[in-house]
């Protein structure tokens, strides 16, 4: 019987552990950061970063500071994300005998539970204010929400910057240094995903490939600054982000105004990446034949 109660109770731990787990997954109710970072042989890094946070504080949020790292840094764009629902109510029974609207549909007699759609609208934020040159090293960007966060609310910030300084030209190619964006939240987790441009090679994704860097130039011009407006397509920018391709580095749990780096080489071409291991191969090859001459040498002596 006792037995039978730990079970019990060990069930029911997992139960409501994997329950809140859920929960948090199912509500987003955490602070993330996503980026697609493409390099190019200028050593310039093009940069989308998708900022969720979470208001964990009474006072609603109506400006974002954020530092972001590099000698030098533009920021293009900043578009925020504003997230709802719609109730679509379904139909179960339709009058057959009424003719079909414009819509393709005929008349609803009886309607079965509504269904929760979500719906995202997108509006451009003022970049050109606010900003703060750090030491030459970093520049912090005040940013004025459109909509503030509400307290246990999220809101979402997707900012399109070109930095330099972050990258420098070593003997066989190029060693980049990525820093995520800072700012005064605890940050839950964080997604770095690093490739190059089409005319390079970095190791692990194999030739470079252009992510969303031009899609999200092209969506930008249907958005507004005035209001909020509908966009399919940088609903799609913003969707595809999280999982953006390329040399993909995660961490979690960063505290108030802590970044991640990310370290790394990419190359003019694959050959280039490939140096230092036929340069240590070759140098071994080297070494053992050294080693098989003296051993020859000393065994004819012997003779």
């Amino acid at each position: 019987m006792r037995l039978f109660k730990i079970l019990s109770l060990s069930c029911l731990f997992l139960v409501l552990g994997f329950s809140s787990m859920n929960v948090k997954a199912l509500t987003g109710n955490e602070t993330s950061q996503y980026y697609s970072v493409v390099y190019d042989k200028e050593q310039e890094s093009a940069v989308v970063a998708k900022l969720i946070y979470l208001n964990r504080g009474k006072d609603e949020i109506k400006n974002l500071k954020l530092e972001i790292h590099g000698t030098t840094v533009r920021v293009i764009s900043a578009v925020q994300e504003q997230a709802q629902t719609k109730t679509q109510a379904n139909c179960s029974r339709y009058d057959y005998n009424s003719p079909i609207d414009q819509s393709g549909e005929r008349r609803c007699l009886e309607y079965s539970e509504s269904q929760t759609i979500p719906s995202y609208t997108y509006a451009l934020l003022d970049t050109d204010s606010l900003k703060i040159v750090n030491n030459g090293l970093s520049i912090t960007l005040d940013l004025a929400l459109k909509q503030p966060i509400a307290s246990q609310k999220t809101g979402t910030v997707i900012l399109y910057y070109k930095t330099q300084g972050m990258a420098n030209k070593v003997w066989n190619g190029y060693q980049y240094s990525f820093e995520t964006i800072k700012s005064p939240y605890d940050i839950d987790n964080v997604r770095v995903a690093i490739d190059v441009a089409d005319d390079l090679y970095i190791k692990e994704t194999a030739e470079g490939t252009t992510n969303y860097q031009s899609n999200i130039t092209s969506a930008l011009p249907a958005l507004s600054s005035k209001s909020f407006s509908e966009s399919a397509s940088f609903k799609d920018v913003s969707s595809r982000i999280i999982s953006a391709p390329g040399v993909t580095k995660e961490t979690s749990s960063l505290d108030p105004n802590e970044n991640f780096r990310v370290e790394g080489k990419y190359y003019n071409n694959n050959w280039m990446g490939e140096l230092p291991t036929i340069i240590g191969v070759g140098l071994t090859f080297v070494v053992i034949l050294v080693v098989l001459l003296v051993i020859l040498k000393s065994e004819k002596k012997k003779n």
